[in-house]
């Protein structure tokens, strides 16, 4: 007898020649939906959808979080050659971008992957139609499950499209046209396994409490307390009672109202009961397991009580690592799958091997909880001296680059060494400690366009974070300032006679300046000259990880002299001059300010008062912006006079060069003047003007303030 073209009276194991791509088991699995075209879901994904996504607090919390957090990661598009072998590029622009960028007129690509990855975590599957117009794809829509059926194929095909249903209404779909994003479902061969599924009996029970609870609240589950009467109450006197006490007392409203009763009759409360302890437990435990069920930890959706983590930064780390990464590379795999291939079009076997294979991916940078991972990744291929500094930037996820890229970098002071370099001659002596081996170090070292950009990158860097700190003290010393000139002038008695000497005495105003900024130049310029002396060995310097009291630690204490920076007695005098002058510069810039003040005040017959309210407006309307100009100006400027003190502690640089920042605001003296490369202690032509460094407050304010210029060593031989 046969049956679908099947001999059902021979064993189905029988061997038979293959002549299609299909699994044999199919043909099997086809029995079981002999004379059905439509397979519909064993499960009710409408009912599972409202009573888990819709009423459950913890179930919505839990793909909401995953949801968002997926639709927040970029998608990049990247080329690379058929095969394994081949290094990919990123593509800027593609029609395929365009599309997930915006994938229909009614959402933005973030608010169409949310609903993708909301309706596969609610049903265990995701539908999205494909809209073509001349075999361009052109919109993507994503289709409710609760609306979708398969259609069955014959022996050769499992699904030959689907159904979209709405009430009488019916739309099918070939295959292709739409994409089924399904889990995995271990006893059913069509559809996919949902978490709600899962976790039903527990999100079940979740809700029948939820609504106990709100019972309990309107009080008509069970009594909070007893009335007990002295004697026996009459039917209608008992009917009475009740609804006088339903009617004023029980009332969420009224609750905590005291009671006022005539006759004999006393109150006694109910105390909760063990079983009502035991619920509130329970409910702990059923939301621990829905948690489990969607791979969530409970602190992520604001269950404390039930943390797993000692920290939320791990938790976050994990949940993405472990949960939301990889639910977003699932769906992402069918869409490069699915809709990828709908832009590569058509390939030969010829070109097969030459064409080169689109690939959706993920802009993991972008993910700031990854970063702390990534940072241990940097440090560790940071210490691996054993491999040269291209194959760190390989693993690190960067391009190799040609010029020194190919070096080791050994342990003694991380110096780079060539194996084909020439060895000294016989009789010379080797360097008397690890500081020698930098004149190892290639004269051009820093002029490779991508070390000149890292050296760039942290040197802005450390100016932020330097800038952000000064700007905060410079506030309130200006907020200070302002409230102390606003008393000294209410005190004034006639303003035709005043001296803005009196009014801001500069000597104590500077003296005020040094007391408060003292310690933040004296901090941020040991750092810049511990840049300075890393720079001159080819490092980058890691802010973060440097300690002030570095030098008077034992390990420090027994590196060569020249690994770090100290500042000497000539260089503090030297620093505490610089403050001195850019308090003076500052106070007087406040003076000037006074001073035109005072001769409209003057000229305009003010009253004290009102030049009061006047001076202490303009001072503090003068304060924000004043202050992140003077704190990126003395952050940049600082950084770099202590960098060139560095470069002259090692003695081994002979030169230091201009770096300009290659900003859209760089000044264009600045930009030429861009590897201008000078003597370590001679000055840089600026426009025409000497400068010591970026920054250097000798030079004229336009030439100066707000300059994100720096500086690189040149190595002698």
């Amino acid at each position: 007898m046969r049956l679908f073209g099947l001999n059902v009276g021979r064993p189905y194991f029988a061997m038979r020649p293959r002549n299609s791509k299909t699994s044999l088991t199919w043909k099997v699995t086809r029995m079981l939906y002999a004379g059905v075209d439509v397979v519909w879901m064993t499960k009710n994904v409408e009912t599972f959808m409202r009573e888990g996504y819709q009423s459950n607090v913890d179930v919505f919390a839990c793909i909401d979080l995953i949801a968002r957090t997926i639709s927040r990661i970029p998608i990049l598009l990247y080329s690379k050659p058929q095969g394994r072998s081949g290094e990919r590029k990123e593509i800027d622009t593609h029609p395929i971008l365009d599309l997930l960028a915006r994938p229909n007129p009614e959402q933005a690509g973030s608010t169409f992957m949310d609903a993708v990855v909301r309706f596969l975590l609610g049903a265990g599957n995701s539908y999205i139609e494909a809209v073509s117009i001349g075999g361009v794809v052109k919109e993507l829509w994503p289709l409710p499950p609760h609306r979708m059926t398969v259609l069955v194929g014959d022996l050769t095909k499992r699904a030959v499209g689907y159904r979209y249903q709405v009430g009488m209404g019916k739309q099918n779909f070939v295959n292709g046209e739409v994409l089924q994003i399904k889990t995995f479902h271990p006893t059913d061969d069509f559809y996919g396994l949902s978490p709600i599924e899962i976790a039903a009996n527990q999100i079940d029970t979740s809700n029948l409490g939820t609504k106990w609870d709100a019972k309990l609240l309107k009080n008509d589950m069970r009594p909070s307390g007893m009335f007990i009467f002295k004697n026996s109450l009459e039917p209608a006197q008992r009917k009475e009672f009740n609804d006088s006490v339903k009617d004023k007392y029980l009332d969420v409203d009224r609750r905590g109202l005291p009671l006022v009763m005539d006759g004999e009759m006393k109150y006694e409360a109910l105390s909760q009961t063990a079983k009502d302890a035991d619920y509130i437990e329970l409910d702990k435990k059923i939301t621990r397991k829905i948690c489990r069920a969607f791979n969530v930890a409970p602190e992520l959706i604001g269950d404390s009580a039930n943390k797993t983590y000692s920290n939320y930064q791990e938790a976050r780390e994990a949940f993405y690592l472990e949960t939301a990464l990889p639910i977003a590379y699932f769906v992402l795999g069918e869409l490069n799958n699915w809709l990828v291939r709908k832009f590569e079009g058509a390939v030969s076997p010829n070109e097969l091997a030459s064409k080169p294979k689109l690939e959706l991916d993920f802009d993991l940078e972008k993910v700031e909880a990854l970063q702390a991972k990534k940072n241990e990744a940097y440090a560790r291929m940071g210490n691996a001296w054993w491999v040269t500094m291209n194959e760190k930037r390989v693993a690190c996820g960067y391009a190799p680059v040609d010029d020194g890229g190919d070096v080791f970098m050994l342990p003694l002071g991380l110096t780079p060494f060539d194996p084909a370099e020439e060895t000294p001659p016989n009789g010379d002596n080797p360097p008397d400690d690890g500081q020698k081996a930098l004149t190892s170090q290639s004269k051009s070292y820093w002029t490779v366009p991508e070390r000149k950009k890292a050296l760039w990158q942290t040197f802005e860097q450390r100016v932020v974070v330097r800038e952000k700190e000064f700007e905060k003290q410079a506030k309130q010393y200006l907020a200070e300032q302002a409230k102390m000139i606003n008393e000294k002038v209410s005190k004034l008695t006639d303003l035709s006679q005043v001296d803005p000497d009196q009014i801001l005495d500069i000597g104590v105003a500077v003296k005020a300046y040094g007391k408060k900024f003292w310690s933040w130049y004296r901090e941020n310029f040991i750092r810049a000259g511990n840049a300075g002396v890393h720079a001159v060995k080819g490092l980058l310097f890691d802010d973060a990880e440097f300690k002030i009291d570095e030098p008077e630690d034992e390990k420090a204490a027994q590196k060569p002299t020249s690994f770090v920076f100290t500042m000497t007695a000539k260089l503090e005098k030297q620093l505490r001059s610089m403050v001195f002058d850019s308090g003076t510069e500052v106070n007087r810039t406040t003076v000037g300010r006074i001073y035109r003040m005072l001769k409209v005040a003057q000229n305009e017959n003010w009253t004290i008062n009102e030049f009061a309210q006047k001076i202490y407006e303009k001072t503090s309307d003068f304060e924000y912006w004043r202050a992140k100009l003077w704190a990126r100006t003395e952050s940049a400027k600082v950084d770099n006079f202590g960098q060139v003190e560095g470069y002259k502690a090692t003695e081994f640089v002979d030169k230091k060069g201009w770096l300009c920042s290659m900003l859209e605001t760089s000044r264009d003296a600045h930009i030429s003047a861009s590897e201008q490369e000078v003597g370590v202690d001679d000055d840089f032509d600026v426009g025409g003007e000497s400068l010591a460094y970026p920054g250097d407050p000798s030079g004229d304010p336009g030439n100066v303030c707000n300059c994100l210029c720096t500086v690189y060593p040149v190595i002698g031989k």
